[in-house]
């Protein structure tokens, strides 16, 4: 809620998370390319974002979800994922 109402709060933690997540997503997007994904810049885009939302939920609520559920989630959507749409 603090970075919501505090503008230099959220701004600063933006520029800290993209500093982390855009060499992260311009490593994968050849990944996607490579597979063929009709949108790759998306598609890593997606995927780097889920594993981050993933990772953060396994560490701050992992009583929320069924973790083996969810891992089998995102390996039909990303291991077994062959390219183009879902």
């Amino acid at each position: 809620w603090q970075i919501v109402t505090q503008p230099e709060l959220h701004q600063m933690q933006s520029e800290q998370y993209s500093q982390w997540m855009v060499p992260f997503i311009e490593q994968l997007i050849p990944l996607f390319e490579a597979i063929g994904d009709p949108e790759p810049q998306n598609a890593a885009t997606f995927y780097a974002i889920t594993l981050d939302t993933v990772m953060g939920v396994i560490v701050l609520g992992n009583d929320l979800f069924d973790k083996e559920k969810m891992l089998s989630i995102l390996t039909k959507r990303f291991i077994d994922f062959k390219g183009g749409s879902p």
